[in-house]
């Protein structure tokens, strides 16, 4: 009889065991089904991150190729910004000669402007003495006639 009790004790606790078991299995199945979840969302992630990443590389090697293309356009720009130098330093080297021939033209000006009065002057003088001398050829002529 003690033996028998003792025999439905440990049976009882095998069973309780058994339950236990039964329910860490049943845990241990939701955590396997979890963890596969989460496998699978990983595996997405990781597709969904490697198509990223490919989209990312197209980007970044047009960046590099529109990078190269300002990298030219730039050079070009420089050139053409010392060229322009070039031609407003021409320019002002011009400028600086046109200036000096103004002076000068603006110099013949009031030279020919004064020789032009010296000679208004002359004439003004010669037309004086030519009268004068009209005066004087009539004078001689009446003389020479009386």
């Amino acid at each position: 009889k003690v033996q028998l009790e003792e025999a439905n004790r440990l049976n009882a606790l095998l069973k309780n065991q058994a339950k236990e078991l039964d329910e860490e299995k049943v845990c241990l199945k939701l955590q396997w089904k979890e963890a596969d979840e989460d496998k699978s969302r990983l595996k997405d992630q990781t597709k969904e991150a490697d198509e990223v990443r490919a989209r990312l590389k197209v980007q970044l090697e047009e960046a590099d190729e529109e990078k190269a293309r300002l990298k030219v356009q730039l050079e070009e720009a420089n050139r053409l910004n010392a060229l322009l130098k070039n031609q407003a330093k021409e320019l002002d080297e011009e400028k600086v000669c046109l200036k000096l021939q103004w002076k000068e033209a603006d110099e013949d000006k009031s030279r020919l402007k004064d020789q032009t009065k010296e000679a208004d002057e002359v004439r003004a003088r010669l037309k004086v003495q030519l009268e004068e001398a009209d005066e004087e050829k009539a004078r001689l002529k009446v003389q020479l006639e009386e």
